[in-house]
């Protein structure tokens, strides 16, 4: 966790040690996840479904030119799936400290701009539950080898498009996970889906 955040906060100075040369823009973003996760363990089979989530945190905007944006953003961000096994719903709902990284191409079609928009995002896991028949509940043990549920760290592709509203901008993205969260080596879990309405407010 002392890794990823340190890892995190440099990437960001980084971006300011370059914004002399760009526009700068620093807002406030929450939004709807709809996430769903694929699990395949050898010899079962989990018919997984979407969950609702949601993420909110810090988004900044670095403009180079008239047309190219990176939009760097820290957002915490809650995702899983839920799938019904021997007869029991469970639902799984980590939590993460996301850092999504956009290159975003804006297109003006005024009096509002066009943005397509691509990149990575890294994320690692700070909590969460499994909820087993809506009753009993657990939380989410984080690490490698069988006594863990999840590994921590996650990372996966954004790809969307959005509108710029002045100061606001609402946004439309599909996250793919590729990183295989799961903690034992036979086992495949993934973040296979994460569709995000977001709207963005801009404070300067």
């Amino acid at each position: 966790m002392k890794n990823f955040v340190a890892v995190s906060l440099m990437a960001f100075f980084a971006l300011f040690a370059v914004s002399g040369q760009a526009q700068v823009k620093f807002g406030i973003q929450g939004g709807l996840d709809l996430s769903k996760m694929e699990i395949n363990t050898p010899g079962l089979n989990f018919d997984t479904k979407d969950i609702t989530g949601y993420s909110v945190g810090l988004i900044s905007e670095f403009k180079f030119g008239d047309r190219f944006l990176l939009q760097p953003g820290l957002l915490y961000a809650v995702k899983g799936t839920k799938y019904t096994f021997v007869g029991a719903e469970t639902t799984v709902k980590p939590s993460y400290l996301e850092v999504p990284v956009n290159l975003v191409y804006q297109i003006d079609m005024k009096p509002t701009k066009l943005l397509l928009f691509a990149g990575p995002y890294f994320a690692y896991g700070i909590g969460g539950k499994y909820n087993f028949n809506g009753d009993n509940t657990s939380k989410i043990k984080y690490g490698t080898g069988s006594g863990n549920d999840l590994k921590p760290f996650d990372y996966g592709l954004n790809f969307g498009a959005g509108l710029d509203l002045s100061r606001f901008e609402l946004k439309a993205q599909y996250g793919l996970g590729l990183a295989n969260l799961s903690p034992v080596s036979s086992n495949t879990i993934k973040m296979s889906r994460v569709i995000r309405i977001s709207l963005a407010f801009f404070i300067n």
